[in-house]
């Protein structure tokens, strides 16, 4: 019978089953049981699967590939890599994924923390422009900033055409269960792709390889005749672990159910089987009935099916019954369950506390491991999938873009990039990244990104722009008046005018100053030589005209004396003049407010 991973027969999934589990289904001996279980037959242990025996074949001494010519590439001469796997070998992977809860939860979550939210087609810069002015004038030079958008939308809109990242899923998943995967590029006239076709991984055959450089060239498919196989440049192929550890394995992967796939199908024994039978046998003692001896089986059989579990029955029949607790065990084959999760989650790779194994309590600790996690496989899973999909994929669509461009001598390229899953809030990714922001580092653009606030990009830019716009008109108005200024002010000579009309005035002034301060000065020594002047009895009403005139002449020496000392001490002083009109100044005013 031709047994096909896509039967959907019962009888025929359970050949399937059976054969997994090393069990031939055209065995009718009955030697193999002994005890009947109450759902399926139990196997005896030399039936249980030992799928880790070493066959002669992989022992001996190994040969070189076979050599062939391959019709679909006009009979040139290439190796065939034949599969390492065997077809029981890969139902058991198809098996653990499809059946196993854990596996398929670890491989799942595994994918999706992989591409994380979502998957975003950039243009970078090729790694040899390291430094940002070699990179901003490799962008001058080549691309614009509106070419570059341009061409990120037609990468954009044939991705969303295709499903690009529904389908790198499904491959990435297909080639984390058996090691290999490929998606089928169907294009339209002028080579465009229009649809990712997801090929089943288990239908992949040998691969064909040059001779000299190793490089695939095609690999065989259960959907088509062996004479047409999948050419490399028809489809987008996933390795997974493609480090060639068994021989002639090169460009068929590693499967990452493969160490947990025994763990699975031993769960699913205790599960399927044995916790179903302890369930059983549990509520109730199980019983011995001793007939006597000269009864028939027909008799026996008849009594047998009177009794009922769990209640009172009765009998005139001279029978003896023995009840015993058979103690199935049922905590110990629950706690087996959970140790053999924890095996197939951490031979997998996936930290604990995303399966529901959550032994970390604490929160800061949590995010340590997933950080670990990761900087260790995932980014690491990430690079491998960029170096699949840049030269099968992005590469390719630059070739039908741009035909007549050398894709070597391109300055630019594109990439996939992967927005992470996290699980900070809305404040802590804030209180990160706003400083950030502030100080210049990230773009407004890409803070927003981070903080999942890209529907309000648009607005938060539309109001920068305006105030940008405020700025710019503020700036104007200022060189505007600031030139306005500048042709209001006097011409150099005009200035020099200006400057000795100034100093002129300045020394009217000081001169005023000086007259009015030794005029003052004059006036307070008048007074004080009259206060000096002894007082005398009171004159005669006609004065002596000779004694007026002496007074008189005394006064105007003593006036003629105060100049020629006031002449000589600023003559003396001219260091200390300033001091000097500083405190004729305060003089002046104090004798002005007297006044």
């Amino acid at each position: 019978m031709n047994i096909d991973s896509n039967t959907n027969t019962t009888a025929d999934r359970y050949i399937i089953n059976n054969l997994a589990r090393g069990v031939n289904p055209n065995n009718t001996n009955e030697d193999n049981t002994f005890v009947a279980p109450l759902f399926a037959r139990r196997l005896s242990v030399s039936n249980y699967p030992r799928s880790s025996v070493l066959r002669p074949s992989n022992y001996g001494r190994y040969r070189h590939a076979q050599v062939t010519r391959l019709e679909a590439l006009a009979g040139t001469k290439v190796e065939v890599l034949k599969d390492p796997y065997t077809r029981l070998d890969k139902i058991k992977f198809q098996d653990a994924y499809t059946n196993d809860s854990m596996v398929r939860r670890c491989i799942n979550l595994y994918v999706k923390f992989l591409l994380g939210k979502r998957t975003n087609t950039v243009i970078d810069i090729n790694k040899e422009f390291t430094t940002p002015e070699m990179q901003e004038q490799v962008l001058s030079n080549t691309f614009n900033e509106a070419e570059i958008n341009e061409l990120k939308t037609w990468f954009d809109r044939i991705n969303r055409r295709v499903k690009f990242h529904k389908k790198i899923q499904a491959a990435v998943t297909q080639a984390a269960v058996g090691g290999r995967s490929a998606l089928f590029i169907e294009t339209q006239q002028g080579g465009v792709p229009v649809e990712l076709k997801i090929t089943n991984w288990q239908k992949l055959g040998a691969i064909f390889v040059d001779k000299g450089t190793w490089q695939m060239l095609a690999v065989e498919t259960g959907d088509r005749s062996k004479d047409d196989p999948f050419l490399a440049d028809e489809i987008i192929y996933f390795s997974n672990l493609d480090y060639n550890i068994r021989p002639d394995s090169l460009y068929h992967g590693i499967s990452d159910v493969e160490p947990v796939a025994d763990m699975a199908e031993t769960l699913r024994y205790a599960v399927s089987e044995d916790l179903k039978e302890a369930m059983r046998s549990a509520w109730a003692k199980s019983g011995m009935i001793k007939f006597p001896p000269n009864i028939s089986k027909a008799k026996a059989d008849e009594l047998l099916a009177m009794f009922q579990p769990g209640i009172w029955n009765a009998t005139s029949q001279d029978v003896k019954i023995e009840t015993f607790d058979l103690d199935p065990k049922i905590q110990q084959m629950i706690d087996l369950i959970v140790e053999g999760q924890r095996y197939i989650y951490r031979g997998i790779g996936v930290p604990g506390g995303i399966v529901g194994f959550e032994d970390i309590q604490n929160r800061a600790t949590m995010d340590l491991v997933l950080n670990g996690w990761r900087e260790s496989d995932l980014n690491d899973r990430r690079t491998w999938l960029q170096d699949t999909l840049e030269p099968q994929w992005f590469d390719s669509l630059l070739k039908i873009r741009y035909p007549d461009i050398n894709l070597k001598d391109m300055k630019v390229k594109a990439k996939l990039e992967f927005e992470d899953v996290t699980f900070e809030t809305l404040k802590d990714k804030s209180e990160a990244l706003i400083p950030l922001y502030q100080a210049g580092v990230i773009p407004l653009e890409k803070m927003l990104k981070l903080l999942d606030m890209e529907d309000v990009l648009e607005e938060v830019l539309a109001k920068q722009r305006q105030l940008e716009k405020q700025r710019k008109d503020e700036l104007e108005m200022m060189r505007l008046e600031r030139e306005k200024r500048l042709a209001e002010q006097p011409t150099a000579e005009e200035d020099d005018t200006v400057e000795e009309d100034k100093r002129k005035k300045e020394e009217e002034q000081t001169a005023a100053l000086v007259g009015k301060a030794v005029t003052i000065t004059k006036q307070q020594v008048m007074d004080q030589i009259m206060q000096d002047i002894p007082k005398q009895t009171q004159p005669p009403v006609e004065h002596n005209q000779e004694e007026d005139i002496s007074k008189n002449a005394t006064l105007l020496d003593l006036e003629l004396q105060m100049k020629k000392e006031l002449h000589q001490r600023k003559l003396k002083e001219s260091e200390d003049f300033q001091k000097i009109m500083t405190s004729l100044n305060s003089k002046i005013e104090d004798l002005s407010s007297s006044d």
